[in-house]
């Protein structure tokens, strides 16, 4: 048998690094205590083979290398051994409850695309209100109260005939159809419609244009230049 002191790091390492390792836990039942001696033992009995084999070869690097029939017998079943003293390693992958996947607004080209056909607006100017709103995000809520992908405020959504602001299908909708009614609202103007959903129609007739507002104003420069 032969391997490379690099191999046997990078396999005690994996093992060290497993959460269900008995390393991990010195408090543990005594099954892990008693599984921690084991492997304890097996592994310094590994490392002064090593060390021997190193001296006796010359190899600086470490390597394993056979020795002969029956020292192979003896390596096969210490490592053997310390198989079963190992836990298996875990590799499911992890998950994070509570995190609410992200997606890219282009995930929803169908529904954008058909709210674009029904309200004659154009699909790309929908995604990328949808970017600059939620990053794509349906279950994004701000601080304001805004809801999903559009970023609806709950009157607005009821009013659009939106029954639930976060279904993608109903946000885009309704987000998509309360847009349009400002593109009317103001000639077709983007500009003017865009400052409109970000600060509110009053605010834009107050001011006979886009608000003094550096967020609005970013609002709407960031809008139109992905369009």
């Amino acid at each position: 048998m032969s391997m490379e002191s690099a191999e046997l790091y990078r396999v005690m390492t994996m093992h060290m690094m497993n959460s269900s390792s008995p390393l991990l836990f010195q408090n543990g039942s005594d099954a892990e205590n008693k599984s921690d001696s084991l492997f304890s033992d097996l592994l310094n009995v590994l490392l002064i083979s090593i060390q021997k084999n190193s001296a006796e070869t010359g190899d600086l690097n470490g390597s394993v290398t056979p020795y002969s029939a029956s020292q192979n017998t003896t390596d096969d079943a210490l490592w053997q051994s310390m198989a079963q003293a190992l836990p298996p390693l875990d590799l499911r992958p992890v998950h994070h409850p509570g995190k609410q996947p992200v997606a890219e607004p282009g995930g929803y080209d169908g529904l954008i695309r058909r709210a674009g056909e029904k309200y004659a607006v154009d699909p790309r100017l929908i995604q990328s209100i949808i970017s600059a709103e939620s990053g794509g995000n349906p279950s994004a809520v701000s601080s304001s109260g805004a809801l999903g992908l559009m970023q609806l405020m709950p009157d607005t959504a009821r009013s659009m005939g939106v029954t639930d602001a976060m279904d993608p299908a109903e946000n885009i909708d309704g987000g998509t159809k309360y847009f349009r009614q400002l593109l009317d609202q103001y000639n077709g103007r983007a500009d003017l419609a865009l400052a409109a959903y970000n600060a509110g129609s009053g605010n834009v007739d107050k001011y006979a244009g886009i608000p003094p507002f550096p967020e609005t104003q970013a609002y709407v420069r960031r809008v139109l230049a992905q369009v």
